[in-house]
């Protein structure tokens, strides 16, 4: 990954997209430059990353998180990442998988991956010591190994090696019971999973608020009082990520079609909705994004 990926407007996770498409996980060493400083993106894919040195200030899911050296991250596609700071000598390992890939993942280990999803979302990172993460570090080596072998029982290795990893993590740092229980609680932690489940159904926080069997005024009033934005501002900010993704990434589309695939009813809407949140309008967005990557 080179430090002109940013000025070119490539993102390194899509750089590889086809590849962790095709293969279902691959595994990065020695990334530096990811994600962009001062940018809010959208994980394209679910990643597991091992800090090997430096640090690294961020959001995730709205809220603050801090990597430092022997910090083991797991990540969701689909959540909101903004990078504040990240120190000159900042070096991670990543397993980057595809949706369909932790799906199965998800199948073979449903009663612990779906117990701890939101304990991860709110808590991405632990800390291991010297000796449990040269062991993270073996497994990783041996996750990367059987990720490029032939194809004959690949998968099936891959997803052994990675519930190996998973459940390392789980016995370096366990998950308090609890912390699981506070939270199922989390009501903006759920706000944010049915967002990612359900922007291109619906933008009205009406809708969220009738998912958690709450008034829209007083859901947006607990909303702001964990995160500091109005409900109806978390939803316009995913929107607005997505959008300028799919004009970046997804130039064989017209205009029309990402509005009608993030659920707007006319391409209209979606031009005042983009305008409104971005100052420039759709095709503007997109034009000076050719000019930026020429």
């Amino acid at each position: 990954m080179k430090k002109n990926d940013k000025q070119a407007g490539v993102h390194p996770l899509l750089q590889i997209g086809p590849t962790v498409e095709r293969q279902g996980l691959v595994v990065l060493d020695n990334i530096i430059n990811m994600p962009f400083t001062g940018d809010e993106y959208i994980s394209p894919f679910a990643v597991i990353a091992l800090c090997q040195q430096g640090t690294l200030d961020a959001e995730y899911g709205m809220r603050p998180v801090v990597f430092r050296p022997h910090d083991l991250s797991i990540m969701r596609a689909g959540h909101v990442i903004k990078t504040k700071t990240i120190s000159a000598d900042y070096r991670t390992r990543l397993i980057v998988m595809s949706d369909e890939f932790l799906e199965k993942f998800r199948q073979r280990n449903i009663s612990h991956f779906d117990a701890h999803i939101l304990y991860y979302i709110t808590h991405p990172s632990c800390h291991l010591s010297d000796e449990q993460y040269h062991q993270m570090e073996e497994a990783f080596n041996l996750l990367k190994t059987v990720s490029n072998i032939g194809q004959f029982c690949r998968e099936e290795m891959m997803l052994n090696v990675l519930h190996t990893i998973i459940m390392m993590r789980y016995e370096f740092c366990p998950i308090p019971n609890d912390a699981v229980r506070n939270e199922r609680s989390n009501l903006s932690t759920h706000f944010n999973e049915a967002i990612v489940k359900h922007y291109r159904k619906s933008h009205k926080v009406d809708f969220y608020a009738r998912l958690f069997n709450l008034s829209p005024k007083y859901f947006s009033t607990l909303i702001k009082s964990e995160i500091g934005l109005s409900a109806s501002e978390c939803i316009d900010r995913y929107l607005t990520l997505q959008a300028k993704s799919l004009l970046n990434e997804r130039r064989d589309l017209a205009i029309q079609q990402i509005a009608d695939l993030l659920g707007f009813s006319e391409q209209a809407s979606f031009s005042r909705f983009f305008k409104k949140r971005s100052g420039l309008s759709p095709s503007e967005f997109r034009d000076f994004s050719n000019q930026s990557s020429d």
